[in-house]
């Protein structure tokens, strides 16, 4: 019963959170609060995991009754487990939050703000724009968990040379099946492997903030984009089954399988010729026929619906990781490793990514992440302004022009004007000889290609 009550307490709190602007005017209470309910269902991670049942001997009605009982069991651990995720979903919500406003610096006002699970609702806030939201969403988590992408591994070996030297050596492999042996036939027996680290690691370590994350850019991009596409790419024989479509609440986005649920809708789509009706006849096991009746669109209106919807989805997609990408390269490329370690734009973001996390700077034009490698290096090794390294470096390497790299770091250029110097300084000459010399000893160079064995 205590439990029951917890959950109903913390499901009417949690269900009070959906105003944002509520939420954002006393964001420190809620946290304290949430985390407390947080640590109070604790032992609902595995909630009656240690329970075992023995039903041997018993009658036919204790048997009865023992179900009934393991029912109830089954669905209090089931409200546990969603009650407890609901919490850490509107925890990992109000965290976000509060580096949006703090580190992002988005204004309080913002109604962007509402486009966080305070609540905890993911599911409800992640489908406010149907299925393109929910795509949306799936994309930006397969972005920020790097599903996408092979993987690799970093592994430091020890071995001896031709003259019994010790030396070490890094290597990035992609297939670590039978490791050691590989290693030994090519390094010689006395070989070693000194350490493993996946280099595919997400960008954002916990899942549950990574979800908040792909919500809030997901709904932003649509918030921001999908009337302009809609407009853009609707064609007149669109509008022309939207208008029939709406009459009944729906949109040209609605799946066949709700709509065909509304006969009489169904028959003006057929008689406008945008759905074809199917009928076909099937027995079964006892040789009774009965009739099948399936929708489809019609073959001259289906390419036509089905390439539309694909562009506005691909271009909210490209707009939803560019948007995140923008903001991510330059709070890495103007910020301390220091500064983000205090102060990280969100939690648990990496401080300084590997080279398999920066990839996801792949697919923006503007952001160069060899730039953002080498400006982690140098950052370590000067007391210069760290808002202005970035940039610096970033102008010096691609040649841009002064004003225009000053615009989108948000700098003062006359700032950078100077710093331009001081970097300068560091990475040709003696100063570049320098930097290599104390990268070497650090061990901070590792081979960049795949080691073929």
């Amino acid at each position: 019963m205590e439990s029951l009550k917890l959950i109903n307490e913390v499901n009417s709190y949690l269900d009070e959170l959906s105003n944002y602007k509520k939420v954002i005017s006393n964001m420190d209470e809620i946290i304290d609060m949430v985390k407390k309910y947080k640590e109070e269902m604790s032992s609902f991670v595995n909630p009656f995991g240690n329970i075992k049942i023995n039903l041997d001997g018993l009658s036919a009605n204790e048997l009865s009754e023992v179900r009934k009982q393991i029912k109830m069991i089954k669905y209090i651990a089931y409200l546990k487990k969603i009650t407890l995720l609901r919490a850490k979903l509107s925890f990992s919500s109000l965290a976000v939050g509060q580096r949006l406003i703090n580190v992002m610096k988005v204004p309080e006002e913002s109604d962007y703000l509402s486009f966080i699970p305070y609540n905890g609702n993911l599911l409800g806030y992640i489908s406010r724009y149907g299925v393109i939201s929910s795509i949306l969403y799936s994309r930006m988590k397969v972005l920020l968990s790097l599903t996408h992408l092979p993987e690799q591994h970093k592994i430091k070996i020890r071995y001896k040379d031709e003259k019994n030297d010790e030396k070490q050596e890094i290597l990035i492999l992609t297939n670590i099946n039978g490791l050691n042996k590989k290693i030994k036939e090519k390094y010689g027996e006395d070989s070693e492997i000194l350490s493993i680290d996946p280099l595919k690691k997400p960008i954002i370590r916990s899942g549950h903030v990574r979800s908040v994350v792909s919500c809030y850019y997901s709904l932003k991009a649509c918030e921001e984009r999908f009337e302009s596409l809609r407009r853009k790419h609707i064609t007149n024989k669109i509008k022309m089954y939207k208008k029939i479509v709406s009459g009944d609440g729906f949109d040209e986005w609605t799946s066949l399988n709700i709509i065909r649920e509304h006969p009489k809708l169904m028959d003006k789509l057929i008689a406008g010729g945008f759905v074809d009706k199917r009928i076909s006849q099937s027995i079964d096991e006892k040789e009774y026929a009965s009739e099948n009746i399936e929708y489809v669109y019609n073959q001259e209106f289906e390419p036509e619906i089905l390439i539309y919807r694909r562009r506005i989805i691909d271009s909210l997609s490209s707009y939803a990781k560019k948007d995140f990408l923008n903001h991510l390269y330059i709070y890495y490329m103007t910020t301390s490793k220091t500064y983000r370690e205090k102060n990280n734009l969100f939690p648990t973001l990496a401080t300084e990514p590997n080279e398999t996390q920066l990839s996801v700077f792949d697919g923006i034009s503007w952001t160069n992440k060899d730039v953002l490698s080498e400006k982690f290096r140098i950052e370590k090794l000067v007391k210069e302004d760290h808002k202005y390294i970035g940039p610096a470096l970033y102008k010096i390497r691609l040649n841009e022009d002064v004003e225009k790299v000053a615009e989108r770091f948000n700098v003062d250029p006359e700032g950078l004007k100077r710093n331009i110097k001081i970097i300068s300084s560091l990475i040709t000459g003696r100063g570049k000889e320098f930097l290599e010399k104390v990268n070497f000893r650090k061990g901070r160079f590792a081979m960049d290609n795949e080691c073929k064995f």
